[in-house]
This record gives C-alpha cells, structure tokens and sequence, in this order.
C-alpha cells in the first residue's frame, strides 16, 4: 500500500514533470520572439545605416563637380597669364627668347601646382566622408549587437521567473 508520501512524491514528480514541459515549450516560444525581434531590429539599424550611407555616398559622388569650377578658374588663371607674358615679351621684343618660355613654363607650374592643392584638398574631403561612412556602418553595428545582448538578457530573465514560478 502506497504511503502518503510516496504518492505525494510521485503527485510531486507529475506536477513537476508537467511544468519542465510547459517551460520548455513557452521558452522555446520566448527564443523564437526574441530571435524575431533583434532580426527585425538590425533590418530597421540597416536600413538606417544604409540611408545614411546613401547620403554620404551621394556627397562624395558629388564632389568632383564642385571642383571642378575651381580647376576651371585655375584654367583661366594660366591662359590670363599666358596672354599677360606673351603681351609683355612682345612690346619688349622677347617673343622668342629664354625669357618668354621661362616664364611660361613658370605659368604652367604654377596651374599644375594649384591643381594639385586642389585634388589635395578634394581628397582630403572625400577622407573625411568616407570615414564618416566608417563610422555610420560602426555604429549601426554596435547598436545592432547592444540590442541582440539586452534582448538575450532579457530573455534570459523572463525565462528565469517562468520557470520559478512554474516550479
């Protein structure tokens, strides 16, 4: 004959067998929510990063155009130069001398050397946008692992009151 704490201890082992499994089912339910929630949050930061990036990329796309009235100036500069000397080395007499292309060759140094603080100045600037893009992409990446690691916390913490209040 069954004592009454045996059949208590088996009553026990029943409940408890049935709780474990209610546990595991609805925390296998929880995993699933909250697999679906960081999934849906790092499509909402890549998204985010992405329109960010779009933006920065449609400004670094956009930076050969405006230099590219400065190289035009710089263009002009040389040929007003060109026509000063040549101007001046004919009322002198000296269009054909050492003089003359001395001089010119001066002018075109000094175009190339203003081009090239240009392009200097245009790579400089696309630098920066690119590391500004660096550091959009980054960040979205930590916001994207800060909010898997709360939500696994949290997870982890709803599990545990399930389970202490089903036991």
């Amino acid at each position: 004959m069954a004592t009454y704490d045996s059949i208590l201890e088996e009553q026990r082992k029943k409940e408890q067998a049935a709780a474990q499994k209610i546990y595991e089912q609805r925390s296998a339910a929880n995993a699933n929510m909250n697999n679906a929630y960081v999934a849906d949050m790092n499509k909402i930061v890549d998204q985010s990063t992405q329109n960010a990036t779009n933006k920065i990329q449609s400004d670094i796309d956009k930076l050969p155009q405006q230099y590219q009235s400065a190289y035009d100036t710089n263009a002009i500069q040389q040929k007003i130069n060109e026509r000063q000397v040549a101007e001046r080395m004919a009322n002198l007499g000296l269009t054909d001398s050492g003089l003359n292309r001395t001089q010119q060759t001066a002018i075109n140094i000094q175009r190339a050397n203003a081009d090239a603080a240009l392009t200097q100045q245009k790579n400089a600037a696309i630098n920066n946008l690119k590391e500004q893009i660096a550091d959009v992409v980054a960040s979205g990446e930590l916001q994207k692992q800060q909010t898997a690691a709360e939500s696994r916390y949290n997870l982890a913490q709803t599990n545990n009151t399930l389970y202490n209040n089903l036991m």
